[in-house]
This record gives C-alpha cells, structure tokens and sequence, in this order.
C-alpha cells in the first residue's frame, strides 16, 4: 500500500517509524512545512505532489492546526 503522510512532527515522525519498519506500506510522500525538518527523500513542501499522485492509496493527516488539515483532507 502507498501512503502520504501529512506532517511530520512528534506524531508524524513516530507514524513514519512505524510505517518504514513494515514491508507492506510503502510511503509515497511526507507532506512538512520546511524540509529541513525532514531529512527523507519523499519529503515535499507541495500539496498538490500528494493530490496528484495517483499511486497514493492512504492519505494519513497528522497535522496541527484546523483550517489547512481540512482543506487538505477534502481535497
């Protein structure tokens, strides 16, 4: 399966680490508010790479915050 993650704070990162030790989940795409937070390849500044990615199977949320989750999530 190939996911999205959106975020990668305390959460996000824990979620991460539990994904990456399991050979059936693939992640695709780790959605962070600058990269520097997220030293991995798949990490991305841009929504819409998410969106447009027909491969993703699972979009995860773990973002704080209301509005930009909701508007993320609905789309």
């Amino acid at each position: 399966m190939n996911i999205a993650c959106l975020g990668y704070g305390v959460v996000g990162k824990g979620v991460v680490d539990m994904f990456t030790n399991d050979s059936r989940i693939n992640i695709k795409h780790i959605l962070v508010r600058n990269l520097e937070e997220c030293p991995l390849a798949v990490a991305t500044l841009d929504i819409q790479d998410i969106l447009n990615d027909e491969s993703v199977d699972c979009v995860v949320e773990m973002m704080g915050g209301i509005d930009f989750p909701y508007y993320c999530i609905k789309e």
